[in-house]
């Protein structure tokens, strides 16, 4: 990742329609976040770091630090172990959450989408934003007119734990068109870190597509263009199914990653969909993977000839291989 601040650029003309399900919030202040610790004396906000002494450009970078192909096969053993400790039940919101539908979820993660592109966010922090939002709401009933800053909020703590730059409250308070205050941002901080105990290292389905496209690619070491396609869209369609309660709650991460790999093998034509390079690291079944995958680019569809363009506008870019426009 770049060591340059994040631009902010272009923020003022971010809109978002919530009014028609009943989503808003009240006009706040713009105010500047300090994190105090106990003394008053001023701390680093959670998720800080130094900026390294050598950094790669871009998504390069990413793609480099999550490869860590020194410890890959440790990484990769770990978050199998414990992708089944986090599941939730796709079930939870008609169970905990009488006042919300699936489709407000949406609705809401499709301007998080929006605004984690603004603010130049990386994928990391958008799975790690869903993980947050779905397992609060699953242990903590919210009022209908909460959720879109109960949402914003996850992405608050997402891009702490994930960015080395994450963008100031202030900045918040001025993407969401000043709908909520500092005090409302940092009361229900605390309270989702406290009803997730603090547990923000998980493995996600994007932790797995890295090791999967890592398995499938070729022994240069620069990403070739064919190969960033396919990466781009296993990002487009994992995506994709966060706007889906069921599809996204209802498999694996790990299930997940490798339909999301198969279908964007699929979609960009490139033969075999399913690699015999990854029969040591997948123990689904592959009528189970390619049912899915089919699934995945069935709901991608939907999905661009719906209402929720976030994903979709977001991977018409070039710089994203413009893979939205396949499906």
């Amino acid at each position: 990742m770049n060591a340059a601040p994040l631009k902010r650029s272009g923020l003022s003309d971010l809109s978002v329609n919530v009014n028609s399900i009943g989503l808003g919030g009240k006009k706040g202040s713009m105010i500047d976040i300090k994190t105090h610790d106990a003394s008053g004396a001023v701390s680093p906000r959670l998720g800080a770091a130094a900026a390294p002494t050598t950094v790669l450009s871009g998504e390069a970078a990413v793609v480099a630090g999550l490869e860590c192909r020194d410890y890959v096969d440790v990484i990769f053993k770990n978050d199998k172990k414990n992708e089944s400790k986090n599941l939730l039940s796709s079930n939870y919101m008609k169970v905990n959450q009488p006042e919300l539908t699936p489709q407000m979820r949406a609705v809401c993660l499709d301007w998080i989408i929006e605004c984690a592109n603004r603010f130049e966010m990386s994928q990391e922090t958008l799975f790690l934003t869903v993980y947050v939002l779905d397992h609060f709401l699953a242990v903590k009933p919210i009022q209908r007119k909460r959720m879109q800053l109960v949402t914003m909020v996850s992405l608050i703590i997402a891009s702490k734990y994930e960015e080395i730059y994450p963008p100031h409250i202030k900045e918040y308070i001025h993407i969401s068109a000043k709908a909520f205050t500092r005090e409302d941002m940092l009361r229900y901080e605390h309270s989702i870190l406290h009803a997730l105990n603090y547990t923000l290292t998980v493995p996600t389905a994007f932790s797995f597509i890295t090791r999967f496209l890592l398995e499938c690619k070729s022994h240069d070491v620069q990403e070739n263009s064919a190969e960033k396609e396919v990466r781009h869209a296993s990002y487009f369609l994992s995506e994709c199914a966060m706007l889906d309660l069921n599809i996204y709650l209802e498999n694996t991460p790990s299930l997940l990653a490798i339909a999301a790999v198969h279908g964007a093998r699929k979609l960009c034509k490139r033969e075999p969909y399913f690699p015999s390079t990854l029969n040591s690291l997948v123990e689904h079944d592959l009528s189970k993977i390619q049912e899915l995958s089919t699934k995945l680019i069935e709901n991608a569809t939907a999905i661009k000839a719906g209402n929720l363009h976030a994903t979709v506008k977001r991977y018409a870019e070039a710089k994203r291989s413009s893979v939205s426009n396949l499906v």
